[in-house]
Formats: C-alpha cells, structure tokens, sequence
C-alpha cells in the first residue's frame, strides 16, 4: 500500500468515527428526551388548567358596554382566538398523557416525536394570548 492509500483509508475512519458519534449523541438525546416526557406532560397539563381557568375569567371579564368601546369586537375576537388555540393544544396534550398512563414507554415516543408539532401549537397559543393582552390594553385607553 502506498503512503496516500494508507491516509485515505485514515481519513475514511475518521469520517466514519464522526459520524458514529454524532449518531450516537443523538440516540443519547432522544432517549433523555423519552425519559423526561412524562414529567413534561405533567407540567403542560398544569400550564394548561391554569390557562383555562384565567381564559374563563378574562372572557367573564369582557361585558357588553365594554365590548362597545372596540370596534369589531377585537377582544372577543382574540380571546375565542386564544381559547380554540388552547383546546388545540390541551387536546394533543391529554391524547398524550392518556397514552403515557396507558403504556409509559410508547407515550413517551409519541411525546418525543409529536414535540416539533407541540412547540407549532405553544408558539400558536403564545402569539394568540399576546394579540389577547393587546386587545385588553386597547379597552383601558
């Protein structure tokens, strides 16, 4: 073998060592990710009750002559806004902490693979409640 035959087979190793273990930090992720999944899930599941609870008082909150004061109703409007984003995300949340009581090990692959979707609905919700704080602002003028 000549001297450039040996440095790229050494070469090719290493490519392939890099490669091994960028693979294997990314089965190290996804496994912590599966492990922390269902204390998650509880957590979204409390953030999600308290929301609902301060949603049901906000749209208590919103009476007839202050609705008025706004045109189209823009309050009303961002807050039914932010109350179907809610129900979304509430509803993906309990399908999955249903599945993690049922079978702990799968829900928590259902957890991990649906989480680029979950993270959609939160920034939704996220969006949706600040277009809802801004409304109420606008009522306090």
């Amino acid at each position: 073998m000549s001297g450039l035959e040996v440095a790229g087979c050494v070469v090719g190793i290493m490519s392939l060592t890099g490669q091994i273990g960028a693979g294997l930090l990314k089965i190290k992720d996804f496994a912590d990710a599966m492990r922390d999944a269902p204390d998650e899930i509880k957590m979204m599941v409390s953030r999600m009750q308290y929301l609902n609870l301060v949603l049901k008082e906000v749209q208590a909150g919103l009476r007839p002559e202050v609705l008025d004061k706004v045109s189209s109703s823009s309050a009303q409007l961002c807050l039914n806004n932010c109350v179907e984003s809610a129900k979304l995300l509430n509803q993906v949340v309990k399908d999955l902490e249903s599945e993690v009581a049922k079978r702990k090990l799968m829900g928590a692959f259902k957890w991990v693979i649906k989480q680029s979707y979950i993270n959609r609905l939160q920034s939704g919700l996220d969006t949706a409640s600040s277009m809802m704080i801004l409304s109420q602002q606008t009522l306090m003028m």
